[in-house]
């Protein structure tokens, strides 16, 4: 497909043409986070696309940069992850037209790791576990066929093929609340 760090190079050059584009530097974000650039950088100039958002910016291209700021940042460190997360998604969610599944469910992973975080301190849960699940909720009926997989994953321990770090919701495992939402003859086990 393409040359990243060209493109790299180009986007730099059109900031410096016009450096309050949001969508230039979107697309700058993404050419660097494509080009195996840290992390911590690309969410940096996630937050400077966020930032010049204004009335001309098309809503698509704003559920974007808010997707994906949302994506890097769950996989930051707890508890800036998860705080960053729950920043962005409900600025977005109070501020924009556009519904986004994707941010609801990166807002309800992000709620399940501040539960565990907080279950880890002994600390109630319940706020985040009814936000979450409000979330997961949300996402599934916005668009079914596409996030109930996703939170399935997120949420079922056992999961076939699920990666190690992919564990957001399995705080809820076994919540009766979770279970009526996301479960299925294909996760449903005794054990639920």
């Amino acid at each position: 497909l393409g040359n990243f760090e060209d493109a790299v190079i180009g986007y730099q050059r059109a900031l410096g043409l016009d450096s309050k584009d949001a969508q230039i530097k979107f697309e700058y974000a993404l050419s660097l986070y494509y080009s195996d650039t840290v992390e911590e950088t690309v969410f940096d100039k996630l937050v400077e696309a966020q930032k010049v958002i204004n009335a001309s910016t098309p809503e698509n291209r704003k559920r974007q940069i808010y997707e994906w700021l949302t994506f890097i940042a769950l996989y930051f460190p707890i508890p800036r992850g998860y705080e960053m997360v729950i920043k962005y998604a409900e600025d977005y969610l109070k501020t924009s037209t556009m519904k986004s599944g994707r941010i609801m469910v990166h807002l309800a992973a992000a709620y399940g790791q501040k539960a565990a975080d907080l279950k880890s301190q002994e600390k109630n849960f319940d706020v985040e576990r009814d936000a979450a699940f409000k979330m997961a909720q949300n996402a599934i009926n916005l668009d079914k066929d596409r996030w109930l997989v996703l939170l399935r994953m997120l949420w079922y321990p056992s999961y076939p093929d699920k990666d190690s770090d992919e564990t957001d919701l399995e705080i809820f495992y076994g919540d009766e609340k979770f279970i009526k939402l996301l479960s299925t003859n294909q996760v449903h086990t005794t054990d639920v």
